[in-house]
């Protein structure tokens, strides 16, 4: 080996003893030392130069060395064998090594140190360096991976970046954090799910299943639920705009404080429900059930209630201002102080209800069944009683300026009607006129029973009194029946 070819070169030049030469083959062939001991410093010459200086002394023998510098202490498992010519002394000579081996060994160990920090990259093998990067990698995919989206989790697929959850079972899943935005929903059971403000714009949920499933705050602008579950489900402050909720089952459903504005629930079923202080204005809730509703302060204006059932509802201080109630079934609901003003009430049952202090000035009670009604303080200014029936009701004090009504209209046997309006109801300067025989028939749109639109038509026609009334072709005119097949359309024209 190239390091005892030194070692041997340093211990022919004189530089290390026999026995120094030995203990450093010993390590090198143990392992201990692999690089060549540097050459002696400078000082350390100097220091083998003065070793070499003779001593005072007696003798002509080899000078001692410098035992204050060069005392050794040699391994307990190894033992210095004395040189020949150190046998006639009277002891082991002193080695030479301790400090010196020292030194070169701290060099030789400097030199290993030096060309470790010297390594790079690119000196390991190939295979060892592929190994650290796919090691690498996996170590990162293990922390930074994000975990499975929750409609993955549940077993839905992505496709044309949209989730397809359709059928899927859903059921106590929270959702409130994805965006389910564009989300296929058809027939997914999401039965007890939270979806607590979640915006459902252009989800599909037809057929879901929605019991018990909590949607507080939720946003279904517009969402189709036909044919949807949604029996027992917490729409606590949701919005429901334009939402059609028709023919389905509401059951124990919650809808307090929410938007319903222009949905339609044609034949829905709301029968016992808190829909109190709600705004419900233009829905459509014609035939709905609304038995036993709770309606106290609802803004029911210009809603179309033909033909619901309110019975039992309590529509105190409910706004129904322009709201269409013909046909509707309002026994035992509680209207007090409800406004009615220009409300469309023709052949409504109204028997025995409470309507005192209600607003009804303007509205349409042609034909309708008020008897045993309480009209305590009730406004019906220029309200409409043509054949309206109001034997046995309460009028105290109750204001009647204005009314039409005729002689089919019934009154209570203390009552004493003030004139009808109709002779003399024309403005200063104009002229009240009956545009029945000029109307097209064809044109006429039937508001109730008793109430419909017509448009007059460009016939020529003029009547009793030389006024020509084809003038006022496709002007819209409002036709009250009086009896069977008679019918006046009751306008103003300038005198």
């Amino acid at each position: 080996m190239e390091e005892l070819e030194r070692l041997a070169r340093l211990e022919a030049t004189g530089d290390i003893t026999e026995a120094e030469f030995e203990v450093l083959k010993a390590r090198v062939l143990e392992g201990v030392i692999t690089e060549e001991p540097a050459p002696p410093a400078v000082g350390q010459e100097a220091r083998s130069q003065q070793t070499k200086e003779p001593v005072t002394g007696t003798g002509s023998g080899p000078p001692e060395p410098d035992t204050e510098d060069l005392a050794f202490e040699p391994d307990e498992a190894e033992s210095v064998e004395p040189s020949h010519e150190d046998s006639e002394s009277k002891g082991t000579k002193p080695s030479r090594i301790s400090n010196r081996d020292i030194d070169v060994g701290n060099e030789i160990a400097g030199e290993e140190l030096s060309e470790s920090s010297d390594f790079s990259f690119g000196d390991l093998p190939l295979a060892a360096r592929v190994g650290f990067f796919v090691g690498a990698a996996v170590l990162v995919f293990l922390v930074v991976k994000p975990d499975p989206h929750v409609l993955e989790s549940a077993g839905c697929s992505r496709s044309n970046e949209k989730w397809q959850c359709s059928g899927a079972d859903l059921t106590d899943v929270d959702l409130t954090d994805p965006d389910l935005a564009d989300v296929d929903l058809a027939g997914a059971d999401l039965t007890g799910a939270d979806l607590t403000g979640v915006d459902f714009n252009g989800v599909d949920l037809t057929g879901a299943v929605l019991k018990g499933a909590v949607l507080k705050g939720a946003v279904l602008y517009g969402v189709d639920l036909t044919g949807a579950v949604l029996t027992g489900a917490d729409f606590t402050g949701a919005v429901l705009y334009g939402v059609d909720l028709r023919g389905l089952d509401l059951s124990r459903t919650n809808l307090s404080e929410v938007d319903l504005s222009g949905a339609s629930l044609h034949g829905a079923d709301l029968a016992g429900f808190n829909l109190a202080g709600l705004k419900l204005s233009g829905l459509d809730l014609t035939d709905a059930d609304l038995a036993g509703v709770d309606l106290a302060g609802a803004d029911l204006t210009g809603v179309d209630l033909a033909g619901a059932d309110f019975n039992g509802a309590d529509l105190t201080g409910a706004d129904l201002a322009g709201a269409v109630l013909t046909g509707v079934d309002l026994t035992g609901a509680v209207l007090a102080g409800v406004d009615l003003t220009g409300a469309e009430l023709a052949d409504a049952d109204l028997r025995r209800l409470d309507l005192s202090g209600a607003k009804t000035s303007g509205a349409n009670f042609a034909g309708a069944n008020l008897s045993g009604a309480n009209l305590y303080g009730a406004d019906l200014t220029g309200a409409y009683l043509y054949r309206a029936d109001l034997t046995s009701t309460d009028l105290t004090g109750t204001r009647l300026a204005g009314i039409f009504y005729d002689n089919l209209t019934s009154w209570p046997a203390d009552a004493t009607p003030p004139p009808s309006a109709t002779p003399t109801g024309a403005p200063p300067g104009y002229v009240e006129v009956d545009f029945w025989p000029a109307v097209d028939r064809s044109s006429c749109v039937a508001r109730s029973l008793s109430v419909m639109g017509c448009l007059v038509s460009g016939d020529f026609y003029v009547d009793a009194h030389g006024r020509e009334l084809h003038k006022y072709v496709r002007e819209s005119v409002t036709c009250l029946k009086v009896v069977d097949y008679v019918w006046k359309c009751i306008a103003y024209v300038p005198d």
